[in-house]
């Protein structure tokens, strides 16, 4: 959710621009049981400053073409594995 919303919005998804924040929410998740990773992971997510908005301006272009074919791969792969058509992700990825 968090990468997918940067990407959309034309934010950078380097390692050292989210390293901070990926690091405090892995510590912050361990040991947690699971109706409390639940709420916790629900109320980050609500706490992301980016939102689903930039959509609406969000176009194709060399610097995130890979990165799109990846996101949509991992959409793909999730839809087919949901309506039990369990496609691998290296053949979506792949194109094979």
């Amino acid at each position: 959710m968090y990468i997918a919303r940067r990407i959309i919005n034309y934010k950078t998804i380097r390692y050292s621009s989210i390293q901070y924040t990926m690091f405090t929410l892995i510590k912050e998740i361990r040991d947690l049981d699971l109706k409390d990773l639940a709420t916790l992971l629900k109320n980050r997510i609500e706490d992301i400053e980016e939102d689903f908005k930039g959509i609406l301006n969000f176009k194709l272009h060399s610097q995130n073409k890979k990165k799109i074919y990846n996101l949509l791969a991992r959409m793909t792969y999730f839809i087919k594995n949901k309506s039990n058509l369990l496609p691998t992700l290296k053949i979506i990825y792949l194109g094979k």
